[in-house]
């Protein structure tokens, strides 16, 4: 028999096509290589934030590039190890509680001086009647900051923070308080929101029951009108908190 009236080999033909089966895998896998460069290298907008306009346009490929929402919840603010984490001017129940509770009290090896010495109790008695008027700073009222109008008389910011709602009247207040701590604290930047609209925020929910982000959009508390997964006052609020 010669070679060419041999029968092909039964090995020949599977180790052959094995190796076409490997060189296309090769091949598809050279293709892909620049696709998942891609997707590793592609940047991550984690806390990007996003403009009440812009989700109320439904335009939400207009992220802001470089600002970042790092604001804190209600539930941090109103914890009282958060409370000298408060911004200034505002007052935190905490601050108010240590200056507040009582008159100032000498300290004990202070007063054992003073009991021995009549010019040095002399000295603390001036001291106590010249303390400053700051200690006299009473808890920041939710009134003095958004107005007299919407129910919460005499309330504190604390007080608000602490009815810890979702919904309603009572969560907006709720989440507006917590974004007026964010903004002063710098947490969130003045393009995405800043005190003037947090106060207009409410002044129109009050006036109207909703806010308009854009001309024809209207947020209610907790849904927009016309419908949007994003729209909404609270919502919205939320996407500038990390929490």
């Amino acid at each position: 028999m010669t070679p060419e009236d041999r029968p092909e080999s039964p090995i020949a033909a599977p180790a052959s096509s094995a190796l076409a089966t490997r060189r296309r895998l090769l091949r598809g896998g050279l293709a892909t290589a620049p696709v998942l460069l891609t997707l590793v290298n592609r940047p991550v907008m984690a806390g990007a934030c996003i403009t009440a306009s812009d989700v109320g346009s439904a335009n939400l490929s207009r992220r802001h590039i470089g600002a970042q929402c790092q604001g804190q919840p209600a539930t941090f603010w109103s914890q009282e190890s958060s409370f000298t984490q408060w911004p200034a001017p505002m007052a935190s129940p905490g601050t108010a509680k240590s200056l507040t509770a009582a008159e100032p009290v000498v300290a004990a090896a202070d007063a054992k001086v003073a009991i021995s010495s009549p010019s040095t109790l002399d000295d603390t008695k001036v001291a106590k009647e010249s303390a400053p008027a700051a200690s006299k700073v009473a808890a920041t009222t939710f009134n003095s900051v958004f107005g007299n109008q919407g129910g919460y008389d005499k309330k504190t910011l604390v007080e608000i923070l602490a009815l810890n709602s979702n919904v309603g009247r009572d969560g907006l207040a709720c989440h507006l308080v917590a974004s007026y701590l964010n903004v002063l604290k710098g947490y969130v930047p003045p393009t995405v929101l800043d005190v003037p609209m947090i106060k207009n925020i409410w002044t129109s929910f009050i006036a109207r029951g909703y806010y308009e982000p854009t001309a024809g959009i209207r947020w209610f508390p907790n849904y927009a009108e016309p419908a949007n997964p994003r729209g909404g006052i609270i919502p919205w609020l939320k996407t500038t908190m990390t929490g």
